[in-house]
């Protein structure tokens, strides 16, 4: 490991010039700020490991909304998170990538 921070990389999405809007290339996600929310079920094999149900930021129970919520987490059929929420964090970047301080 030689601790190399490599910039430009081709693929991974470039910082954008706006304010509170998804990555640059996500046009797919609207910003709506509609209410939502959605079951996730991650398997391998044909087994179920986690099993969530994840709910949007304008449907959480977060004082001003969350980043993300989580209930009823199941690792492997065992209840291993009740609730969990996201804070939302902004993170302004530089034009070389790198965030400001």
């Amino acid at each position: 490991m030689d601790r190399r921070v490599l910039r430009g990389i081709e693929g991974v999405v470039q910082p954008s010039t706006l304010v509170c809007e998804p990555p640059p290339g996500n046009d797919n996600c609207p910003a709506t700020g509609s209410a939502g929310q959605v079951w996730v079920t991650v398997t391998q094999g044909g087994r179920s490991l986690w099993h969530l149900l994840a709910i949007r930021p304008a449907a959480s129970s977060g004082t001003n909304g969350s980043g993300v919520e989580l209930r009823y987490v199941d690792y492997r059929g065992k209840r291993v998170l009740y609730r969990a929420l996201v804070p939302i964090l902004n993170v302004e970047y530089q034009s070389d990538g790198t965030a400001s301080s």
